[in-house]
């Protein structure tokens, strides 16, 4: 089916344009509010559509020229078609759309906006090695298929791993495919350079750059790890760990929550990981504890902390959403993943009520459904930040500070 004309009415939560064929709702990726289209269809239900853009018969004042040779073609950044500023303006009043309407929360503190480069800014990413008789080559997947799309650059990639896309195809070459498998992963602190592999290393030839480990983070070349700076404590981590993409603007969030947390008092940090958010934490806290599923990611925290002579500061090993330990503290800081917090952690706020809540969120989905539940037990949103990790895209993560209500006799 071809939609012949389709004025784009808004955008929805995924960032695909929408407009209506009739009573039927057609998502168009790749547009504008206001822009008049074409499209072909590719997903048809009784209720909506899903089409491929064909033609732009009116453009956006607001629509620019991808800057990546690899857009649409590539899934990765989904808006590099809108200005950067209209990215920040969207994503905030989607969050705030999501909020009132669908999560029912009557009044919201202004909503603060913490956002870095626009371009450059991705510190690790997850590339599929696509094997031919020339060797190996980096590839991204498609944004419709998922099939492997060959890249020659990735504009938003920190510089020091864009330079080395030449080198690190090099590399795999050598090694061969059973050796590196068909997916790698890369990381770099602005220096060095980390390389997780997926295949069954042997004999490795040398990789000059940093640590190349296995997906279960055992370091293979005697490389010392990465590090990076969260305030003023140093995290090692290699291409194996779950680290922010874009460490740049991890540090100002940071900064953010710093400022926002009060002092001097004990916190617990949940989903705690390689202590991003625990350890330099930890300079404004009596004690810290740190909870994370990961034993390896423990371990690795427990190191980190004694690397900074933070004797306050302590982590232990729970699956959080299966059973929650007592969160007896002052301070609760939660970094969960997609799934959000979930009833276990949900259940143990009610419980102990810690005076302030910091809610790290990169779902905004879970963000709707879980907020209401805190504000019934009596906490009040003090401020609220959208976190613009991931630029040129429609994701939308967020920082949240609540207060429990004092009680009025």
């Amino acid at each position: 089916m071809k939609f012949s004309s389709l004025r784009i009415e808004g955008l929805a939560l995924n960032g695909e344009g929408f407009a209506h064929a009739g009573r039927r709702k057609v998502f168009v990726a790749g547009t504008l509010a206001g822009e008049l289209v074409s499209a072909d269809a590719v997903e048809l239900k009784s209720k909506f559509s899903r089409a491929k853009l064909q033609e732009i018969l009116e453009a956006s004042e607001l629509r620019v020229a991808p800057k990546c040779q690899h857009v649409p073609a590539c899934g990765g950044c989904r808006w590099q078609h809108i200005q950067y500023d209209e990215q920040l303006a969207l994503k905030q009043a989607q969050l705030e759309k999501q909020l009132t309407q669908f999560a029912k929360l009557a009044t919201l503190p202004a909503i603060e906006v913490l956002a870095g480069d626009a371009f450059a800014y991705r510190n690790r990413a997850r590339m599929l090695v696509e094997w031919s008789d020339t060797g190996a080559h980096l590839a991204m997947r498609t944004a419709a298929s998922r099939s492997p799309v060959r890249i020659r650059q990735c504009d938003i990639l920190h510089p020091t791993l864009q330079a080395e896309f030449n080198e690190i195809e090099a590399w795999c070459t050598d090694n061969g495919a059973e050796q590196i498998g068909k997916e790698i992963r890369l990381a770099t602190d602005g220096q060095g350079i980390s390389i997780a592999i997926s295949g069954r290393a042997k004999q490795l030839s040398q990789w000059p750059h940093g640590p190349v480990v296995n997906l279960n983070g055992d370091i293979l070349n005697n490389a010392p790890p990465l590090s990076y700076q969260s305030a003023d404590a140093q995290l090692h981590f290699t291409a194996a760990d779950f680290t922010q993409a874009n460490l740049a603007l991890n540090q100002r969030v940071i900064d953010w929550l710093l400022r926002a947390l009060p002092q001097n008092n004990t916190v617990i940090d949940l989903f705690a990981g390689l202590g991003n958010l625990t350890l330099p934490l930890a300079s404004i806290s009596q004690q810290i504890t740190g909870y994370e599923v990961v034993e390896s990611m423990v371990a690795r925290a427990a190191q980190n902390a004694s690397l900074n002579a933070l004797t306050q500061c302590q982590f232990k090993a729970a699956n959080l959403y299966d059973q929650c330990p007592s969160l007896a503290c002052d301070v609760l800081v939660a970094d969960p993943p997609r799934a959000g917090l979930g009833n276990a952690v949900i259940q143990q706020i009610a419980a102990y009520q810690p005076s302030t809540v910091a809610y790290m969120s990169c779902s905004i989905e879970s963000l709707v459904r879980e907020l209401p539940r805190l504000c019934a037990m009596g906490y009040h949103i003090e401020r609220l930040a959208l976190i613009d990790f991931f630029a040129q895209s429609p994701e939308i993560e967020t920082i949240t500070i609540l207060r429990s209500q004092p009680t009025t006799a």
